[in-house]
């Protein structure tokens, strides 16, 4: 995605949430450069064991 060197891949699937969490993350991405060296954002859709779930 032209803009997000953070983000893995090169087009973006999700839905509009995900979309509005992508526009949180780059409104946040100096606090993060601060904290972190090297970061990427990465969709999980088939790894369970990363899944988070709302109870």
């Amino acid at each position: 995605m032209s803009g997000y060197d953070w983000y893995v891949y090169d087009r973006f699937v999700g839905n509009s949430l995900e979309w509005e969490f992508m526009k949180f993350i780059e409104s946040q991405k100096n606090e993060i450069d601060k904290a972190f060296s090297h970061w990427y954002i990465i969709r999980n859709e088939r790894m369970s064991e990363f899944a988070v779930y709302e109870i």
